[in-house]
């Protein structure tokens, strides 16, 4: 290229990996969840790993409404084990949000006999949250 053309790249354009990411207008921030967990149980070795018999959940889920109207909705959330079977639920009351609003639902969340992660046993479970309209 001469002096005055920039540089030219045969290329030219996105070349890195990208992700588009859709949601409807009421949804989930993305990276708005986080749980912290506490193990309120006494510990057991096993021959599987680490048991507790068990563990309380704060959960806090960031929640925004990109709409032009009020949506009602509500929030059912689940845990599940390394298996994916639902090991404990809980369903928010119903929630009001009015057009470009945002909040936070707060839940607490109790299990029994949970398998702990250790280096050996890396046991691990997953979160998983819904918005239900209406």
């Amino acid at each position: 290229s001469t002096h005055n053309e920039g540089w030219w790249y045969e290329g030219g354009g996105v070349y890195r990996h990208v992700w588009l990411t859709t949601a409807n207008p009421l949804h989930i921030v993305p990276w708005g969840v986080y749980a912290k967990s506490l193990v309120t149980g006494t510990i057991a070795s096993t021959a599987n790993g680490l048991v507790s018999s068990s563990a309380m959940f704060d959960i806090s889920i960031d929640i925004i409404n990109d709409g032009s109207s009020t949506e009602t909705f509500t929030l059912s959330t689940s845990i599940k084990d390394a298996q994916m079977k639902s090991v404990g639920s809980n369903t928010t009351k119903s929630f009001q949000l009015g057009p470009k609003g945002t909040t936070t639902a707060v839940l607490t969340m109790t299990m029994k006999d949970v398998n702990l992660w250790h280096v050996r046993d890396g046991y691990l479970y997953t979160l998983v949250s819904s918005i239900m309209n209406g």
